[in-house]
């Protein structure tokens, strides 16, 4: 992704200060909200279904790709929301995976 926005930020001739960052950022979140969310469950991933009880504890989880499980965990997280629906208790996820990856190892928290 960074070699790409090199090469477009080398094209694109007009002269502004972090093209290439600005190009970067742009090129992630425009794969994180529509390449990445089609690709995932080609690798057994789906998005974690966020509702009044399931939310990250950080957005930076979701914009980061770390907000994919295996569709099995997804419908254990609705079930146990559904279950909990009338208690106050909420569900705060705050690391779940990759969409491709397995066994990657998981960052400590932190907070915003």
């Amino acid at each position: 992704m960074y070699i790409i926005s090199l090469i477009i930020s080398k094209k694109w001739r007009i002269p502004v200060k972090f093209k290439t960052v600005g190009v970067f950022l742009g090129l992630y979140l425009m794969a994180t909200l529509f390449l990445v969310p089609i690709v995932a469950p080609l690798f057994g991933r789906e998005k974690i279904v966020h509702s009044e009880k399931i939310r990250p504890t950080n957005y930076m989880t979701v914009l980061l790709n770390r907000n994919y499980v295996v569709p099995e965990l997804n419908k254990l997280l609705l079930q146990t929301a559904t279950a909990l629906a009338d208690t106050p208790i909420e569900i705060s996820y705050l690391d779940a995976n990759f969409p491709f990856l397995n066994k990657f190892p998981l960052l400590p928290p932190f907070k915003s």
